[in-house]
């Protein structure tokens, strides 16, 4: 199968390994590590906190270098490998987390199934290990960034970079199959591009194997992506195959081509929604490079039913093959003039005056909306400004962002940095949208057994109405019968008396 990794170091106390700031419960999620860029990204990148003595940036075999980002569950680190030689990402669990044995033996199983996968375009693990509490996995470093990244510069790629990128992730793919292993993420988050146009698939915290420990996923739990998993995925993680990596592929190559997944909405449940109709517009409807057969190449990748979709990705690659519009090499990597550079200046609408930006701070956003006159305007705002619009309902998951005023925009939901948010204001407006829907169906339980009340009622109104007006006729009938007997008698004996009087 490929190389283990070959050593186990023993490593020192992380520096700066403080507990996180509270965040959503989604980003509590394994995924919440596992999303920590192991890229040169530099909206990611910080420099670590200096320290007075050189022990204190140095874990075991490990020199830290820079910290690259971190999640709720952990940081991770560019560290030089000392007995290597070599540079590496090393993942590491807060000191809190690590008290908690379910998410250590996660971080271990991850690191052991990247040690087994020796593929050129799948993130490798060199080592894991522990010292004094401390648990981490040095992998391969990345010296570039991931294509969510790429898109938010260039838009979208070309149809032959797209296939190009698209064709080594479904061999990655492949090969983790045939180990019987499933990635269970697959987006464009999760893909990274080294500064030589290498492709490496990333992120296997999420990974799903044939003999996956059952403790440490729920049945029925869902795991991975909202706008790039599948149905059957959010539906029972567990109870996955390849295919649901094939569907994911198909999403993320609709979106290097167009901008955007193909499955929208205003909110999460709308997704969901999108995704059990099963329909989206076709890439050339946005893209006029994308040819028809590109489009139902997409279509059967994403179909909403395993059974109809590529069984394999020998059989997608197959078929991308045969287009030969695939690129040898990436171009967008090295051209470039097909790149838009985020400190341009642009222009920013602020009130009744425009004015020129230069700013490349990663945390700042432009916001695309329209006056009251329908001309399209941009507005400046911080992450935490969004935060607080997104959760006051200020600004809607399906509001257009972009980082810089003249960049690529795209629903403010599918960064990243919102989806905590933006998936808890989903959840709320479904439960909220529930609510409503069972006070009506209440409401109208309540009117319909009034009315059944009100039918009853009458109808006994009726009954008794029936019942005395029989009561006064059976009388009424009494006492004519009676009246009549006593006239008839009368007759009879007035009958009898003329007759013997005669």
């Amino acid at each position: 199968m490929g190389k283990k990794p070959s050593r186990f170091q023993p490593c020192g106390v992380v520096p700066g390994a403080e507990p996180g700031k509270e965040r959503s419960d989604d980003e509590r999620s394994w995924n919440a590590l596992g999303s920590t860029r192991v890229v040169g990204d530099e909206a990611m990148t910080q420099t670590p906190t200096p320290q007075d003595s050189d022990d204190m940036t140095t874990m075991g075999d490990f020199q830290l270098l820079e910290k690259l980002g971190e999640g709720a569950m952990g940081a991770v680190y560019k560290a030089r490998q000392l007995s290597e030689n070599r540079d590496v990402a090393l993942k590491v669990l807060f000191p809190h987390v690590a008290k908690i044995d379910k998410l250590v033996k996660r971080l271990y199983r991850e690191g052991q199934v990247m040690g087994l996968l020796d593929h050129p375009n799948i993130v490798q693990a060199y080592a894991i290990g522990e010292h004094e509490g401390s648990h981490y996995v040095a992998m391969e470093y990345v010296d570039g960034q991931s294509m969510q990244k790429w898109l938010g510069r260039v838009g979208r790629l070309s149809v032959a970079d797209a296939l190009r990128l698209t064709l080594d992730c479904a061999g990655a793919l492949a090969y983790a199959h045939a180990n019987q292993v499933i990635h269970r993420d697959i987006k464009p988050d999760n893909i990274l591009v080294n500064r030589k146009g290498v492709v490496k698939v990333a992120d296997l915290g999420m990974v799903k194997t044939h003999d996956e420990d059952m403790s440490l996923t729920q049945t029925g739990h869902a795991v991975g992506t909202p706008w790039y998993m599948p149905l059957e995925q959010a539906k029972n993680a567990k109870e996955i195959d390849g295919r649901s990596d094939i569907y994911a592929l198909g999403c993320t190559l609709y979106c290097l081509l167009v901008g955007h997944p193909p499955f929208t909405g205003r909110t999460l449940v709308e997704v969901f929604q999108a995704k059990d109709q099963g329909t989206f517009p076709p890439a050339r409807q946005f893209n006029d490079e994308v040819p028809e057969r590109l489009d139902l190449i997409i279509a059967k990748m994403v179909a909403k039913q395993p059974k109809y979709r590529y069984q394999s990705c020998e059989d997608v690659i197959h078929d991308l093959e045969s287009l030969q519009l695939a690129a040898d090499k990436l171009d967008f990597v090295n051209n470039r003039s097909a790149v838009r550079s985020s400190a341009v200046a642009s222009s920013v609408s602020t009130g009744d005056r425009t004015l020129l930006t230069t700013d490349t701070d990663p945390n700042s956003w432009y916001l695309l909306f329209k006056e009251a006159d329908g001309a399209p305007v941009t507005r400046k705002y911080t992450t935490a400004q969004l935060e607080k619009m997104l959760q006051e309902g200020t600004v809607s998951a399906s509001d257009r962002v972009g980082r810089t005023a003249q960049g690529s925009f795209r629903a403010l939901a599918t960064y990243r940095e919102f989806q905590g948010t933006a998936l808890a204001q989903a959840t709320k407006k479904g439960a909220d949208q529930n609510s409503s829907r069972y006070r009506n169906l209440y409401k109208q339980i309540e009117e319909k057994e009034r009315r059944r009340e009100d039918r009853v009622e009458r109808k006994e109104e009726e009954a008794q109405s029936l019942a005395l007006n029989a009561y006064w006729l059976n009388i009424a009938l009494a006492l004519g019968g009676a009246l009549l007997g006593v006239l008839l008698l009368g007759f009879f004996l007035w009958w009898l008396a003329t007759g013997l009087g005669g």
